[in-house]
């Protein structure tokens, strides 16, 4: 279990984001952009088919957007998670890297929508733990995409135990941005979106043991040194005032022995 405030890696994340705001926005406008011509790719084969009205059509339109779109997302995680650590050759391009990485990411997505929606069966706040409690395997996956989807998962359940609330809260912490984003039509989306992101970025470096430990080394080293330094500061402080007392007394006794 973590000990961070929620309020905490926002911080981080908008230190992340500090004079970086561009290539963070580049990402997420590029990401959408791409969407927008999946989608649109997708939605012309499909017509192909007999369009949405046709069961075949529907079908391939699901199945299309859902191979096309799963790899960018993937990507988009990716390029956030490097982006937290300050990775000076990252890119906004670099969330097509996800297209790298295809089977894995399929199958990963794949076991992740038939667990959760099992779990969702039986009732729908069972769901939402579960979709909680597997919410790190994209990020263990993109970390390390030699690891099976599996294993991601179990990791990512591994994680989370006793972290759930506070990953719950983080997002639950963004809801006014999430209004300001539906008054604005979306705008505010630009800025929002990196910084939750990030956020949820930094979440994961914290829980995997992969981030802030610099910083906590670099404080404890602090503290030691400031610590040790009062230690020597102590044992030097009383040192002038004896000799002091030392030779005043020296000069008393010689006193003493001329007047006798």
């Amino acid at each position: 279990m973590i000990n961070v405030p929620v309020s905490t890696f926002r911080a981080r994340a908008r230190e992340d984001l500090k004079g970086r705001w561009g290539s963070a926005i580049g990402a997420l406008v590029l990401f959408v952009i791409s969407g927008v011509v999946i989608n649109f790719i997708c939605t012309f084969v499909a017509n192909i088919f007999g369009g949405q009205e046709n069961l075949v059509g529907l079908f391939v339109l699901q199945l299309l957007t859902f191979l096309l779109s799963v790899p960018i997302a993937f990507g988009f995680i990716m390029f956030m998670l490097n982006f937290a650590r300050k990775d000076k050759d990252v890119a906004a391009t670099d969330i097509y890297n996800g297209y790298n990485y295809f089977v894995p990411v399929v199958v990963l997505n794949i076991l992740l929508n038939i667990f959760i929606l099992l779990w969702t069966m039986l009732l729908i706040i069972p769901g939402i733990i579960k979709s909680i409690e597997y919410s790190q395997a994209q990020f263990i996956l993109a970390d390390d995409p030699t690891i099976a989807p599996i294993e991601a998962i179990n990791e990512s359940k591994k994680m989370m135990y006793g972290n759930k609330m506070k990953y719950f809260l983080l997002n639950l912490s963004f809801i006014g941005w999430g209004i300001l984003t539906v008054i604005t039509f979306g705008i505010a989306a630009i800025w929002v979106g990196p910084y939750m992101q990030t956020a949820l970025a930094e979440f994961y470096l914290e829980v995997s043991g992969k981030g802030g430990a610099e910083a906590s080394g670099d404080a404890t080293s602090s503290s030691s040194a400031i610590a040790n330094s009062v230690i020597v500061e102590d044992k030097k402080a009383p040192v002038e005032p004896v000799v002091k007392a030392d030779s005043e007394a020296e000069k008393g006794a010689e006193v003493t022995s001329d007047d006798e």
